[in-house]
C-alpha cells in the first residue's frame, strides 16, 4: 500500500502537539462522541499546553452532551481540516468554566490517527527530470530526491539534511528540466523510514499555490502520464 493511501498513527509528543495546535489555530469544529450517548456533539480546541501534555476543549453542543461529560471519561474526537482527517481519544481530567462558559481539560491522546485524503492524481518522476528539490526553513536545508508529483504536492526521499516531521511547514524550491522553477510553501503530511532505501520518505502538500501554478502542474502531470504510457 502506498503510504498516502492509508492513515498514520502519530505518537511522537512534538508531532501530536503540532496537530492539536493546528486544530486550535484553525478554529475548526470537531465532532465529539461521549460514552453511552448516541450521536455526535460539536466542540473546538481552545488551547494546547505542550509542557503539561494537556489541551482544552470547548463546551459541547447540544447541551445534553455537556451535561454528560465528567472527569475520567474518554471522549472520541474527529476533525476534518484542509483535507486531513484526524481521529483520537482523550481522557477528561477536569470540567471548569470561564465567564459562564464551560470547558474541559483533557490529557493528550496516546496517538492521533492522521489521514490525508488524496485529491490529485500523482505520477512517478524519473531522476532525469529532476534538477533540484530542496526544503528550507530558518534553521536548515534538506535535499530531496523527488519520487512523485501531483498538482497538490510531492512525494520524495530525504537525501541530505536530516529528517522532517509531520505537521512541519517548509519553503520548497523545485526545479524540473525544461520547466520554470517552483517556489512555494509546503506542509509535511507523511513521514516514515523506507525499509528498502533506509531513507526517510515524505509526502508534502503545496500551500497557497496560485491558480496559474496549479494549472501548470496539472498540465505537467498529464504530460508525464502520456510519456509513461508511451513507454509501457
Amino acid at each position: 500500500m502506498d503510504p498516502d493511501d492509508g492513515p498514520q498513527l502519530v505518537r511522537n509528543h512534538g508531532h501530536r502537539t503540532r496537530l492539536l495546535k493546528r486544530l486550535c489555530e484553525s478554529r475548526a469544529l470537531v465532532n465529539v462522541r461521549v460514552p453511552e450517548l448516541a450521536g455526535d456533539f460539536r466542540s473546538a480546541v481552545l488551547a494546547v499546553d505542550s509542557a503539561t501534555s494537556r489541551f482544552q476543549l470547548d463546551e459541547l453542543h447540544p447541551e445534553r452532551g455537556h451535561r454528560a461529560v465528567a472527569p475520567g471519561q474518554e471522549l472520541r474526537i474527529v476533525s476534518f481540516v484542509e483535507g486531513v482527517e484526524m481521529r483520537f481519544q482523550a481522557v477528561v481530567e477536569r470540567v471548569d468554566s470561564d465567564g459562564g462558559i464551560a470547558y474541559y481539560e483533557l490529557a493528550y491522546p496516546d496517538e492521533i490517527r492522521y489521514h490525508q485524503r488524496r485529491q490529485h492524481v500523482r505520477v512517478p518522476v524519473r531522476m532525469a527530470l529532476q534538477q533540484k528539490a530542496v526544503l528550507r526553513n530558518d534553521e536548515r536545508e534538506v535535499t530531496l530526491r523527488l519520487l512523485d508529483l501531483s498538482a497538490g504536492g510531492i512525494g520524495a526521499h530525504v537525501t541530505r539534511g536530516g529528517d522532517v516531521a509531520v505537521g512541519e511547514r517548509w519553503e520548497l524550491e523545485l526545479r524540473l528540466r525544461n520547466e520554470p522553477v517552483l517556489n512555494t510553501r509546503v506542509e509535511i503530511r507523511f513521514a516514515q523510514q523506507d525499509r528498502v532505501s533506509h531513507r526517510q520518505r515524505l509526502g508534502a502538500q503545496f500551500l497557497d499555490l496560485p491558480v496559474a501554478e496549479t494549472g501548470r502542474l496539472q498540465r505537467l502531470v498529464l504530460a508525464i502520464q502520456r510519456e509513461l504510457m508511451r513507454h509501457t
